[in-house]
């Protein structure tokens, strides 16, 4: 979410903050409420879009740690048992070749870590039927090429996330529009409330706070809008 759209929203969790501490007042107005009702909506429909938008992205990162996990776990436990028979058969080659380290797959990209998993599937299948004396089964051999597969897609192909993410940042766009409307309907509402203290907490909520913007207090790409109330 843009600054100043994040700045509004503020604005708007103040002004609901107002509104609910009148609210004997406010169902005492036939309209108001309605109006009043339609914006905490709109202020949850927002928030719920944030949080989804926000967990779908930990939520990707969290799968891709927890598929290359269980690879590196597979893959170093494998690994273990064919070091162990390229020794007994001395083969220096091959032990070389199984002879691998949790640091060898953490300490490096993901893309590396990936190509180190598929070198490290084709040796392990290339002595499959030795390697089942040192209980290495050409199942456990074929769970690790899928893991490893499967943190290979996750690394290349992103787009989904992408996408769902997309989703939700529109409905906030279009919840914030939505949500301006509402508020400039609440303005012409409260002119009714004329030298109350309720209309100035109202006023001094609806101040939109401009927070980090640069010199001259506008952004670079800021258009006027009438985001700030008119007088009551």
């Amino acid at each position: 979410m843009r600054l100043r759209d994040s700045n509004y929203l503020n604005m708007a969790l103040a002004v609901q903050k107002i509104l609910s501490g009148h609210a004997e007042e406010v169902e005492n107005r036939n309209v108001l409420p309605k109006k009043v009702d339609d914006m905490t909506k709109c202020i949850e429909a927002i928030q719920y879009h944030q949080a989804e938008a926000e967990e779908d992205s930990k939520g990707a990162t969290q799968s891709k740690k927890n598929v290359a996990e269980e690879a590196v776990e597979l893959a170093l436990m494998l690994a273990g048992s064919a070091v162990e028979y390229a020794k007994e058969a001395k083969d220096a080659v091959k032990e070389a070749q199984f002879d691998v380290s949790l640091r060898d797959f953490n300490s490096v990209p993901g893309v590396v870590a990936v190509a180190r998993l598929m070198e490290l599937v084709k040796n392990l299948k290339a002595v499959s039927t030795a390697l089942q004396e040192w209980d290495v089964t050409e199942a456990e051999i074929r769970e690790l090429d899928t893991l490893t597969g499967q943190f290979n897609s996750q690394l290349a192909d992103p787009r989904e996330i992408i996408v769902i993410r997309k989703s939700h940042n529109d409905m906030v766009r279009q919840e914030l529009s939505r949500l301006k409307k509402i508020i400039k309907s609440i303005d012409n509402l409260m002119s009714r409330f004329k030298d109350t203290k309720f209309l100035m907490e109202y006023v001094n909520a609806r101040i939109v706070v401009e927070v980090g913007t640069r010199k001259g207090g506008k952004d670079k790409d800021d258009k006027p809008e009438g985001d700030e109330p008119k007088e009551l």
